[in-house]
């Protein structure tokens, strides 16, 4: 990226790249981890969700592996506990998706995992998948940098800033929103007996990992700001 982190000698993606590939969930499936996640949760809609913050923290040292950075991690999920601005159900929101992104589990299991959280606590209706769409983006741009400081320097800090636009931002969730258009045109169209954002996942998910969001996110940088840059 345009600065460099001297300490090790790594662009500002290769370190966060770095802290995000550590981030394991002590390898456990991810049916476990969210139904364990579950527990922490009550209430019957979405404005009387709440989440139990003691129980989410004991679930938090289960889940989160021992490794250099564990510490940031256990951080990035406690940022994303409710504060006073927000409604507990975005919380539980964010928290769930990202949790199933980051245990072991197979395509299928992980597909069920967010079908039934899509479903319960964002709806089925499209502004709803763009809901979550965005939180994806979110919690793997400004949500991340926001825990991981510790591991930034202001260098990286800044870089990241001037990396992570809201108008690339933007310009990724439009890209992913059009394929989730497409996707519910040719479930309607061939009846393939899924719903549109299950047909959608099942072909796009890698796009909604971080390190391919931050990459496209950092090429869209490079192309604004170097005309010979080629992708």
């Amino acid at each position: 990226m345009g600065g460099m982190c001297t300490k090790k000698n790594l662009t500002e993606e290769e370190v966060v790249n770095s802290i995000f590939n550590n981030f394991k969930l002590s390898s456990l499936d991810v049916i476990y981890v969210y139904e364990e996640f579950l527990k922490a949760v009550s209430g019957k809609d979405t404005s009387s969700y709440t989440i139990d913050s003691s129980i989410f923290r004991v679930f938090l040292g289960k889940i989160v592996d021992k490794n250099e950075y564990k510490e940031s991690h256990i951080t990035f999920f406690e940022n994303l506990l409710p504060n006073n601005k927000e409604k507990p159900v975005s919380s539980i929101r964010r928290i769930g998706s990202i949790l199933i992104f980051l245990s072991k589990g197979s395509l299928t299991d992980k597909l069920n995992a967010l079908e039934n959280h899509l479903n319960t606590f964002y709806g089925n209706k499209d502004r709803n998948v763009k809901d979550f769409l965005s939180d994806m983006i979110e919690i793997n741009t400004e949500l991340c940098m926001l825990s991981f400081k510790s591991n930034l320097d202001a260098e990286t800090q800044k870089s990241l800033g001037l990396i992570w636009k809201k108008h690339r931002k933007q310009k990724y969730l439009l890209k992913l929103y059009v394929l989730y258009e497409e996707s519910k045109q040719l479930s309607l169209k061939r009846d393939l007996g899924l719903t549109a954002i299950k047909h959608f996942l099942t072909n796009n998910m890698n796009m909604l990992y971080g390190e391919n969001i931050r990459n496209f996110l950092y090429e869209e940088y490079l192309e604004e700001n170097n005309p010979f840059y080629n992708k």
